[in-house]
């Protein structure tokens, strides 16, 4: 949650944004969002994509998600992951999905890369401490 002083600094750094001219985000070219965005890491990108009508277009684009890697502190669960899969055509772009230490994915949230002739690689594994012993699923 943004406190009143933090807002009204992001608010004054977009202020002196404008008086020097400095273009929106959303305002630049497809190909250099899309290089950007390349950038930053899966939530990042992810919460980018509900900032701006632009962006979310431009986020959502299969060519950025190619390749998808969830952080292994991720709390991301199947319904998660299928909206997140469905909303980026994973069907037709995903190349390689990484789901290692998603301790609430159960498979259930892949139905969207059902029939997928991209797909070459899913890393499922899942791992959890139990009484010092590391156990792993597959």
């Amino acid at each position: 949650m943004l406190t009143r002083a933090r807002r009204r600094r992001e608010d004054d750094a977009a202020a002196a944004a404008v008086e020097a001219g400095l273009p929106k985000l959303c305002n630049l070219s497809d190909d250099l969002l899309l290089v950007i965005l390349q950038l930053l890491p899966l939530t990042s990108r992810v919460s980018v994509s509900g900032a701006h009508k632009n962006l979310h277009r431009v986020a959502n684009q299969g060519s950025l998600w190619t390749e998808l890697s969830v952080p292994l502190d991720s709390t991301l669960g199947d319904q998660a992951l299928a909206r997140l899969l469905k909303r980026v055509d994973a069907k037709n772009h995903m190349v390689s999905l990484s789901l290692v230490g998603c301790w609430r994915v159960t498979g259930a949230g892949l139905y969207p890369l059902e029939g997928s002739t991209v797909l070459r690689s899913i890393d499922f594994r899942r791992a959890t401490l139990a009484r010092g012993t590391l156990l792993v699923e597959l």
